[in-house]
């Protein structure tokens, strides 16, 4: 996996609200429940792609992932979905950063179809980048 390619997605996908103007409350879709993941891999992952606003993030060459993005109330939120080649296939995580008393906060919720060893060890690795990430957001700049 191409972490740089994750923490770009992230940074890419983050928009401020204007000064001035109230947040949106983030529709439920965007909520912390975890995923349904009921509705399988397919269902899923049209469910989110349907999403208001979903945007699709452009993956390098050789990332066996695929991302969509969302953004409402303050929350960044982001989709990936493996590829047929990605060990963990079929996966789907939702990975939000938000706003949480004064700090940036993170949290994950996957759905795992495939390979439990594969889709473990990617959601570590998403855990990691997510940690990383907000702790970068909490320093102060150079």
């Amino acid at each position: 996996m191409n972490a740089a390619w994750l923490i770009i997605a992230f940074a890419g996908a983050l928009a401020v609200e204007p000064a001035g103007v109230a947040p949106t409350p983030p529709p439920p879709e965007l909520d912390s429940r975890p995923l349904d993941c009921s509705q399988g891999y397919a269902g899923l992952k049209a469910t989110i792609r349907a999403l208001p606003g979903a945007a699709a993030v452009a993956a390098p060459a050789g990332v066996q992932l695929e991302a969509v993005s969302t953004q409402a109330g303050g929350i960044l939120t982001i989709y990936n979905f493996t590829t047929p080649s990605n060990p963990a296939h079929p996966y789907v995580a939702r990975r939000r950063i938000f706003p949480e008393d004064g700090v940036m906060n993170s949290d994950i919720s996957v759905c795992p179809y495939g390979d439990k060893a594969a889709s473990d060890a990617l959601t570590a690795e998403f855990n990691r980048l997510n940690d990383a990430f907000v702790l970068s957001l909490s320093r102060p700049p150079r």
